[in-house]
């Protein structure tokens, strides 16, 4: 069966969260994690949301203590079982119609533990630009060194793998990425496709999570656990000639974060 996992947080507008809700055209259950309070207006969706009964969607809603994004992952996940495939998704991101009936095709016809594809770039729901993959490919341990291919609201994977991987761990910022290294370590099959899935709102918070001082310092812990696990001639390659070019391609991604920043504010 098919389950879409959305965290809701107070800072999440009731519009992004009706675009959201109302690009799912499937029947599935909806599991939403509340992290902390919430107000009035928030409270008042949730409830007219259990009395919805469009496409047959089933909604949940679990309850947390501010414990954090991998906490209640891990809470949400909890209402799976084996055969489930899990859709993760943010709230002002969008599901086209095809997202999920491909995804599941993509599951069938690749025999893989993880499907994800690319999305259009949004801002203020206007498509700014677009983030795809070139081709349709499994991934290794040396392509996740070199950066997360997987856009996690973009991305399905089979519960069974989840559960093997031990789950979502508290890293700062880079909670999926974790996951996907953990899954490859099992020998579980990644599929990223040459295909759009939905659309990824960004905003001065997207850039501002990325030039993060505590998601930067994860995410480098993460990659030298990676390059621990890939081959000595893979990582002398990596530090001799591609290195310096992926240090480039950072300081580029960077400075265009910090441009988006300061153009948005």
């Amino acid at each position: 069966m098919v389950k879409i996992v959305i965290p809701l947080y107070i800072n999440d507008t009731i519009d992004d969260i009706n675009y959201t809700l109302q690009s799912i055209e499937y029947s599935c259950d909806v599991i939403i994690t509340i992290d902390g309070d919430l107000d009035v207006a928030h409270n008042l969706l949730i409830e007219s949301l259990k009395k919805e009964n469009r496409y047959n969607i089933n909604y949940l809603f679990i309850y947390n203590k501010k414990l954090g994004l991998a906490y209640a992952l891990n809470k949400a996940l909890e209402n799976c079982c084996d055969e489930d495939i899990i859709f993760r998704l943010d709230f002002g991101d969008a599901m086209y119609p095809n997202r999920i009936p491909d995804t599941i095709e993509y599951f069938e016809k690749y025999d893989c533990d993880v499907v994800s594809g690319g999305a259009d770039v949004i801002m203020a729901k206007d498509i700014v630009g677009f983030r795809s993959n070139k081709i349709t490919k499994f991934i290794n341990l040396n392509d996740l060194y070199i950066s997360n291919p997987l856009l996690h609201p973009m991305t399905a994977f089979k519960y069974e793998a989840f559960i093997s991987a031990g789950g979502y761990r508290n890293l700062s910022g880079c909670e999926d990425y974790d996951l996907w290294f953990r899954m490859l370590k099992l020998n579980k099959k990644i599929l990223i496709v040459n295909k759009i899935f939905g659309a990824l709102s960004v905003d001065v918070n997207y850039y501002k999570r990325r030039i993060n001082s505590s998601v930067i310092s994860s995410v480098s812990r993460l990659r030298i656990d990676i390059a621990k696990e890939i081959s000595i001639v893979h990582l002398l390659l990596m530090s001799l000639i591609i290195g310096p070019l992926i240090n480039t391609l950072k300081r580029s991604a960077l400075l265009l974060s910090i441009y988006h920043y300061v153009r948005i504010k």
